[in-house]
């Protein structure tokens, strides 16, 4: 049985990903080298999210972990800095440097004893996906790529917990645990040649 890590631990966890974040020549340094060059787009994957308002030569998903991470970071100062200033003030997007300032503010506050443990374990969870977020870019390559929840609801529960990689690199399966394959019994899932198959009952269902 699993339990979950300890506090001191998760506060060094969330120290070391915001310097994997900001330090010099850390991931925002090379998403930012990313953004004026064109990508090229793999298999498409509906994650439900619309794509940033901005045309080539900006590479479309360096271009949405950016904007992702900055308006996070500016999200997180202000609803961690509620508990610590005692007032709520969400910041305007400014420059890297300001980006850079509110995650370490994040760490700062997280730290403070009037920040709530689970406040702390949620800006953990958020930073590490922010860090995997970048990490999975096909040009920096250090991480798969996150699970995107698909629209179309599973054949066999009918809850829409359909899961692929955003990159399309990865099998399709139900993330619903309760979800059984009456046939093998385990949860459904299909790999890459099968996505017609599953497609075309979506379809019909």
């Amino acid at each position: 049985m699993s339990t979950a890590p300890s506090l001191q631990a998760v506060l060094l966890g969330l120290g070391a990903a915001v310097a994997e974040l900001t330090d010099d020549g850390g991931l925002l340094d090379q998403l930012s080298d990313l953004l004026a060059e064109k990508g090229t787009a793999g298999p498409e994957v509906s994650s439900g999210r619309r794509p940033p308002g901005t045309k080539p030569p900006w590479d479309p998903r360096a271009a949405d972990a950016y904007t992702t991470i900055h308006a996070a970071a500016r999200d997180m100062e202000a609803e961690l800095g509620t508990y610590v200033l005692g007032f709520y003030r969400r910041r305007m997007a400014g420059s890297d440097g300001n980006t850079r300032m509110a995650l370490r503010r994040v760490v700062m506050f997280c730290d403070h004893p009037a920040v709530p443990e689970a406040q702390v374990r949620w800006a953990a969870t958020v930073i590490g996906r922010l860090v995997r977020l970048v990490q999975s870019l096909p040009a920096i390559d250090l991480a798969p790529a996150p699970p995107a929840t698909l629209r179309p609801p599973c054949p066999h529960c009918g809850q829409g917990s359909l899961q692929a990689a955003v990159d399309g690199s990865t099998e399709i399966h139900c993330a619903n645990p309760a979800c059984v394959d009456p046939a093998t019994g385990a949860r459904p899932r299909w790999p890459k040649h099968r996505w017609p198959f599953l497609l075309s009952r979506l379809v019909q269902g």
